[in-house]
């Protein structure tokens, strides 16, 4: 019995040195694949050092973390770069498989933040002009001194200042945290959870923060100093925030002998307290967030299809909501794809999943527009249409991706040189154009019986910015509550400009 288990082991467990470099050959291809969990990703890496610890070559420490943190994303970096600043002993397989999890959950919560919330950076300048929209600053408030002192690199400087603005109502005479007007908008009706609270538009964003090395007299802030800071960035993974300007504070709880470790030097500070700071976000469902647009037409009917990303490195993820949705509902495949030999393009990510499908990628030649002239002339063309739209309507620059959106769904119903649009011959089916609008126009939407009240208007005043994209209607923004709703339930007066 012992013999042939000798044998069979030495038959299917050979440990020459062919097995050594083809179980080093699977170690060190081993890949972070998109869309895999990373707690994955690192059994894999630490089975293949198993695999060759059981025929007797051992891989060093050294080796394994590499291959643990050589092929994870961009967004894994911060930790990476880290981690090569350890020692030798430091750099274990264990240790740093525990970060790169820790970092994985990080970054989960992070996205799910960000799902709730649009943005995590506020600007002050973005506040004051929301609030602005409700309320005029009060000219006949009498204006106020007073002595405060201000904190700064650890010394204090004390100087005469008048009362205000107050950054809600932008009026003098008080401040923020005094506000009747911000006191007569908030609703008491919240979502409340452990550490924030959102509300829709016109209402706030709590954060509960600590305030750190204030004095004990300076009950009010600078307000001429807290303006030059205009803008706020929050750490949604942070279960707590500091903030060093009391007036901004809705409530606050004095506290004792309380301290707060400091990253940098392992100093202690002391905690004055904790409180709740209100913020006014802009509802995620504003605009079309985006800084560049990824522009993908189809060679046969010369559909154009426009995507607004944030960053350049989504455009491998739209293509390939794209290319599904595209071949369910034309029952086909892709068979070649050309792009300008962008490196959001030309990346191994992106080539490896056309391999995998089977795809052909065409690359044009650098500073060769002419290769890929539908595109590139489409771009162009979208360009002047945006502007046009823009500036008959008067609306402003920020709303360049909605018309952006506008331009090309018209573009793709109006009929080229074969006398045939792009949506027909795309569909199989002739568009119709009797709900076309004009951009920019102004807008009348119905409110719902079941959400307004007896003294409540029945309709809101708002300007048409686009087609519904998920459901069959129209893209309005109501200018009474600075969100973009789609809607069917509206009526148009496109003799008026709403810009």
């Amino acid at each position: 019995g012992a013999e042939a288990w000798r044998i069979l082991k030495k038959h299917f467990d050979p440990t020459t040195r062919a097995r050594v470099i083809q179980l080093l050959d699977e170690f060190f291809n081993t890949r972070f694949e998109t869309g895999e969990a990373l707690g994955v990703f690192l059994c894999h890496v630490k089975q293949g050092a198993e695999r060759l610890l059981k025929i007797g070559h051992q891989l060093q420490p050294l080796y394994q973390g590499y291959q643990m943190i050589r092929s994870l994303p961009a967004e894994y970096q911060s930790i990476v770069q880290t981690i090569y600043r350890w020692t030798d002993a430091e750099f274990q397989p264990d240790k740093i498989e525990s970060e790169l999890l820790l970092e994985e959950n990080r970054l989960r919560l992070t996205r799910k933040d960000l799902d709730t919330v649009s943005s995590i950076a506020f600007s002050n300048e973005m506040y004051q002009k929301e609030a602005g929209n409700y309320y005029k600053q009060d000219e006949k408030l009498k204006t106020k001194s007073s002595k405060v002192r201000r904190f700064k690199n650890k010394t204090s400087n004390v100087k005469n200042k008048q009362i205000g603005p107050c950054y809600f109502c932008k009026s003098y005479g008080h401040l923020i945290a005094n506000c009747k007007h911000k006191a007569a908008l908030s609703n008491p009706k919240t979502n409340e959870s452990s550490n924030t609270e959102f509300k829709v538009k016109g209402a706030f964003f709590e954060l509960e923060s600590n305030l750190i090395e204030t004095f004990p007299d300076s009950h009010e802030a600078n307000s001429s100093d807290f303006s030059q800071n205009t803008r706020w960035v929050f750490d949604t993974a942070a279960t707590a925030h500091f903030c060093s300007y009391k007036s901004l504070y809705y409530s606050f709880e004095p506290g004792s002998n309380i301290q707060m470790t400091l990253a940098v030097g392992e100093k202690e500070s002391p905690v004055e307290g904790k409180g709740i700071i209100h913020f006014l976000v802009q509802d995620k469902d504003v605009l079309s967030q985006g800084r560049y647009f990824f522009t993908i037409v189809d060679d046969f009917s010369h559909k154009v299809t426009v995507f607004p990303i944030r960053n350049k490195s989504d455009a491998f993820q739209t293509f390939i909501r794209f290319q599904k949705r595209a071949e369910r509902f034309l029952n086909r495949k892709v068979i070649s794809v050309r792009t300008d030999g962008g490196l959001e393009f030309c990346n191994q990510e992106f080539e490896k999943f056309l391999d995998k499908l089977g795809i052909r990628h065409e690359k044009t030649n650098s500073y060769s527009p002419e290769m890929n002239g539908v595109a590139e002339r489409f771009n162009l063309t979208a360009l002047d249409g945006v502007k046009v739209l823009l500036k008959s309507s008067g609306m402003s620059q920020k709303f360049w991706a909605e018309a952006l959106l506008c331009f090309t769904y018209g573009w793709n119903r109006v009929c080229h040189k074969n006398k045939r649009t792009p949506f027909e011959l795309y569909s199989g089916r002739k568009p119709s154009v009797s709900h076309l609008k004009k951009f920019g126009c102004v807008a009348y939407v119905g409110v719902p019986k079941q959400t307004r009240k007896k003294l409540d208007m029945r309709a809101k005043l708002g300007i048409m910015c686009g087609y519904a994209q998920t459901t069959k209607g129209y893209r309005i923004l109501l200018l009474e509550d600075q969100r973009v709703i789609e809607t069917i339930n509206v009526r148009f007066d496109e003799t008026k400009r709403g810009g």
